[in-house]
C-alpha cells in the first residue's frame, strides 16, 4: 500500500479527505475509514511503530495536503479506542494488526491448550520465553501484551492473586479456607524454585522467576508470576 492514492485507496488522492468535516456522521466514517488505511499500510510494510510527526500515509506530496496534528491524534486515539494500538509516549503509538481482544485469547488459548494448569508460569516466559519462540506473539511489544492482561482480567479469565484473596476476604470466606488457598499457591511457587534449581544445574542456566505476591490467576488454574 503506497503512501499516494490508488483503485484500493481512492480517497487518499482526494484533498478534502485530508481536512476534519464539520458534519458529524461525515467525521465518523471518515475517521473510520483513516483507522483502516493506516492498519492497512503497517500490515502491507510491517511497520509495528508510529511516529505521528513522520508518518508517511498522513502526508501525499503528490496533492500537497497532509493531516493537521489534532486529526492525527483522532485517528490515533479512534485506533486505539478499537484495540488496534497503545499509545507508547506523546506522539508515538504501537500498532499490531489484529485487535488486542484477538490477540489476549490466541494466548489465552495457547496456555490452555498447552496444558498449563497448576503451573507457576513467569509473564516474560509467556511474552518472550523459549517455549513462545515459535508463536505469533513471540516478543510482542511489552505495552500491548499489558493490554493483552488487562482483558482476559475484564473478561473473567484471569485474575491477580492479590484481588483473588481481596474478594475471598469480602466474601467473607473463613480465614482456614484462605490460609488453605494461599498455603496451595506457595506450594506451586516452592515448586517451581524446585524446577529452577533443577534446570540451572542440569541445563547450565537459571529459569526465569520471580518470588512477587502479585500473582496473576488464570482459570483453568494457571499461576503466573508477574514481574
Amino acid at each position: 500500500m503506497s503512501t499516494s492514492g490508488s483503485s484500493e485507496t481512492p480517497f487518499l488522492n482526494f484533498p478534502p479527505f485530508y481536512t476534519l468535516q464539520p458534519c458529524l456522521e461525515t467525521r465518523q466514517k471518515q475517521l473510520q475509514m483513516w483507522v483502516k488505511y493506516v492498519i492497512d499500510y503497517c500490515k502491507t510494510n510491517g511497520v509495528a511503530e508510529i511516529v505521528l510527526s513522520s508518518f508517511p500515509l498522513f502526508d501525499n506530496r503528490s496533492i500537497n495536503r497532509s493531516l493537521s496534528e489534532e486529526m492525527r491524534l483522532m485517528v490515533m486515539d479512534l485506533l486505539c479506542s478499537q484495540g488496534y494500538g497503545h499509545c507508547e509516549r506523546p506522539g508515538v503509538y504501537s500498532v499490531v494488526q489484529q485487535s488486542v481482544k484477538d490477540w489476549a485469547y490466541k494466548i489465552y488459548n495457547w496456555m490452555i491448550s498447552n496444558g498449563y494448569r497448576m503451573e507457576v508460569m513467569d509473564l516474560e516466559d509467556i511474552r518472550c520465553g523459549d517455549r513462545v519462540c515459535h508463536e505469533t506473539f513471540y516478543n510482542m511489544q511489552k505495552s500491548i501484551f499489558n493490554d493483552c492482561i488487562d482483558i482476559l482480567i475484564k473478561d473473567g479469565k484471569v485474575c491477580f492473586l492479590t484481588s483473588l484473596i481481596l474478594l475471598l476476604y469480602r466474601l467473607n470466606i473463613s480465614p482456614k479456607n484462605q490460609f488453605a488457598f494461599c498455603s496451595f499457591i506457595y506450594c506451586l511457587l516452592f515448586i517451581r524454585f524446585v524446577k529452577s534449581i533443577v534446570s540451572m544445574l542440569y541445563c547450565g542456566r537459571l529459569l526465569s522467576t520471580s518470588f512477587q505476591t502479585d500473582l496473576l490467576l488464570v482459570f483453568p488454574i494457571i499461576y503466573l508470576v508477574n514481574q
